[in-house]
């Protein structure tokens, strides 16, 4: 949906497969003034006719109108990807993270894992790296923030069974952990970060809940995090 600067709604779209079950959890302007848009969408298993929801990256003009679309799997049919957060890249790419889940449906249930994926300007994968379960406990990537530099680093926000963050690196194809921590608050110990704001001052700033009777909304706060990563939004002014 698109609104003006006094709240009326300019346009709004639909967008996705006729089974449902589409989502669009991340959108970034660009440098070209279109608008990247990253999530997931469901599409039936030949067979057993369950649903299973593939990554998606969608490219919209500032009308709204498909640039593109692209759905992403890793594996087999049965196979489940969910892109939590999408990035751009520099040259026009995307970072997505997420999780990758194989064999949805089959016995014995197998656990999911974190992903990273890094796309060239034409949504396709260049790398996709995962990261196992821990203790028998399923891993997930709820934010992937690209960093500044060379190597293609990547600030990552997870649950590996508790939260955690790490920064990996990528160079000439190969992802390497560089540092990892894990993220508690003291006397509740973990949470389930659902938001995640790097800023230029590399400050970053986590929030979501902790506990359960009842759960308590929470704030933490990190300094030299790492530089984001930010696309030149004035390099190419918007053509109407």
């Amino acid at each position: 949906m698109r609104i003006d600067s006094v709240g009326n709604v300019v346009w709004q779209r639909q967008y996705g497969e006729p089974y449902g079950e589409g989502n669009l959890t991340s959108i970034h302007p660009l440098p070209d003034g279109s608008y990247l848009l990253t999530g997931y969408q469901a599409r039936p298993v030949p067979g057993p006719g369950y649903l299973v929801s593939d990554a998606w990256v969608l490219r919209i003009n500032a009308q709204g109108d498909t640039l593109r679309s692209r759905y992403i799997q890793t594996g087999p049919a049965t196979t489940l990807e969910l892109a939590h957060r999408g990035h751009p890249l520099p040259g026009g790419g995307v970072l997505l993270g997420g999780v990758v889940r194989p064999g949805v449906g089959t016995q014995p249930a197998q656990l999911a894992q974190g992903w990273l994926a890094w796309l060239d300007s034409l949504d396709r994968v260049q790398t996709s790296f995962l990261l196992p379960p821990v203790n028998q406990r399923s891993a997930e990537v709820f934010h992937a923030l690209p960093l500044a530099g060379p190597d293609s680093a990547v600030l990552v926000v997870g649950y590996r069974p508790g939260a955690f963050l790490a920064q990996y690196a990528r160079r000439r194809g190969q992802v390497s952990l560089l540092w990892e921590q894990n993220v508690t608050v003291p006397n509740l110990g973990g949470y389930s970060v659902e938001y995640a704001m790097l800023a230029p001052n590399q400050e970053l700033t986590l929030g979501g809940q902790v506990g359960n009777a009842p759960p308590q909304g929470v704030l933490t706060r990190f300094v030299q995090a790492g530089q984001p990563y930010q696309p030149d939004l004035c390099r190419q002014p918007p053509v109407p």
